[in-house]
């Protein structure tokens, strides 16, 4: 069984093998840690990755791992980075990431911010120069977890979405995500990027020989295809109310943080905002008043041609109930990606095949 039903959102709905979620993050951090990862640098960013995988966005988790590899082991990545402060003015504050891998710069500019809100109620941390950060809902919910309002938006390597209303690209396919601490459940969660699907998916789409759903995609001479080979740019998801929060996201991720105005490589932007709900006096009313929105929202009338309505990040913990319980599922082709990795790097991978599961 191959992956060939992929849906839009870059999810292999139909996987081959299983894998415990523990021998997955050990098999990724013993990657990271033969190209120069500290031990935490590289448990950190496998703990990430993997928690994407668990999420269900395959296309932003593990199947990264030989691209960051590759970009770490060439010098474009810095596996020995040194973040640091450039200033701090009362709640905002600015640092640099001296081209850290990215999920690794995000924890760091979370917790940060998640420092600087749980003292004084509110946080900005402005971060330039880290390398791609995969989804930003990961380093997002670290701070809902902590009990604080999470925001990040993170700064694309190049341009690959065009505005509306042109077919030429000009803005990244910015990532963006909030995480809402939850009392005791899960977070509620936003993840996503400013583009009609992700590159994964167009490339999820091409792997298994499939058409790309009308709309997603213009080609090199500026026509609108439904050839995943041939797509060149991404439009901007929901016509030009969405192509104002991808230039919105731009300027977040990029003027605000001191990075480029526009995508431009490695060195690419973070912005983190954290906000304490006990700094706000909503804490005592803040589980009751979600609660209410999530049963609004869940037991709306369901239209025909829908799935049925859900809070944000709902199908993402049913996806992590299952891979917890039965394992990461891994297509054919995400499986050898991540034992091409380890063999470049000379990681054995018999701890992450002998761990295989079928599917149940």
């Amino acid at each position: 069984m191959t992956p060939d039903h992929a849906p839009a959102d870059g999810r292999e709905r139909w996987p081959t093998r299983r894998v415990p979620v523990d021998r997955l993050v050990e098999y990724v951090t013993a990657c990271y840690l033969q190209v120069g990862v500290p031990a935490r640098a590289a448990r950190t960013v496998a703990r990430s990755q993997v928690d994407t995988d668990r999420r269900g966005v395959v296309s932003h988790g593990t199947r990264l791992t030989g691209g960051y590899l590759a970009k770490l082991a060439d010098g474009r990545l810095n596996p020995r980075p040194r973040i640091r402060l450039i200033n701090r003015n009362g709640v905002c504050a600015r640092m640099d990431a001296d081209l850290a891998v990215g999920p690794w710069a995000a924890a760091i500019a979370v917790r940060y911010a998640v420092t600087i809100a749980t003292r004084g109620g509110a946080a900005v941390v402005a971060l330039a120069g880290c390398g791609h950060i995969g989804a930003a809902g990961s380093p997002a919910l670290h701070g809902a977890l902590a009990g604080v309002l999470t925001i990040v938006v993170g700064q694309t390597g190049k341009a690959s979405v065009v505005p509306f209303g042109a077919t030429e690209a000009v803005l990244g396919n910015t990532p963006l995500a909030v995480a809402v601490p939850n009392g005791g459940r899960p977070p509620i969660l936003v993840d996503l990027a400013c583009g009609t699907a992700s590159w994964g998916a167009v490339s999820a789409h091409a792997t298994a020989g499939r058409l790309l759903p009308p709309g997603w995609a213009y080609a090199v001479d500026g026509q609108p295809t439904r050839d995943p080979h041939r797509a060149a740019v991404l439009r901007a998801f929901g016509g030009a109310k969405g192509s104002a929060l991808a230039v919105t996201a731009e300027i977040l991720a990029g003027a605000f943080t001191g990075s480029t105005a526009l995508p431009s490589g490695e060195r690419r932007g973070l912005l983190a905002i954290t906000i304490s709900p006990d700094a706000l006096g909503v804490a005592d009313k803040l589980g009751i008043n979600l609660d209410q929105l999530a049963r609004a929202v869940r037991s709306a009338r369901p239209s025909s041609t829908e799935s049925a309505p859900r809070m944000p990040g709902d199908r993402a913990w049913q996806t992590v109930a299952d891979a917890d319980w039965h394992g990461i599922p891994l297509g054919d082709e995400h499986l050898a990606s991540l034992i091409e990795a380890g063999h470049a790097h000379g990681v054995d991978p018999t701890s992450l095949t002998e761990s295989l599961t079928g599917m149940p």
